[in-house]
């Protein structure tokens, strides 16, 4: 899953190229929870999850992006975020204009069977979404 696609549905941040560091900086916190701006914690099935996430650089050594991938945008960065029940593969796209985060639903082109990683996905884009509009960036969010 080179794009962050999974069943097709895409989810991602996007902000103005500018704030790109911005943007790498509101997802780490938005991961973290206690400084975040925090609405609601990530449920799924039965369960609340109030365990820190784990954030890790993604080894893009082996990333190739998909045929329909042009030269701009182009990958800059990309983070793992572990939860107790999902990961979720964060790749950073920029191009003249716009910086894109873009949540992938499951941890290396996995199947996502339960949808917690598809949950998590969409959980992480709007608490970076939180975090920026804290932070007065303006951004569009895809979820």
């Amino acid at each position: 899953m080179s794009d962050a696609e999974n069943d097709g549905v895409v989810t991602e941040v996007q902000v103005a190229a500018e704030h790109l560091a911005a943007l790498l900086l509101a997802v780490h916190e938005g991961s973290e929870g206690a400084e975040a701006p925090r609405p609601h914690p990530w449920k799924y099935d039965n369960v609340i999850d109030i365990a820190r996430a784990r954030v890790a650089d993604l080894d893009l050594s082996g990333f190739r992006p998909s045929k329909v991938d042009v030269v701009e945008p182009r990958v800059v960065a990309g983070v793992v975020i572990i939860k107790t029940a999902a990961s979720v593969d964060v790749l950073f796209w920029l191009d003249a204009t716009t910086a894109t985060a873009r949540f992938g639903g499951a941890r290396g082109g996995e199947s996502d069977t339960t949808g917690r990683s598809t949950q998590l996905a969409r959980f992480l884009a709007t608490q970076t979404a939180a975090v920026l509009a804290a932070d007065e960036i303006n951004h569009t969010i895809h979820l």
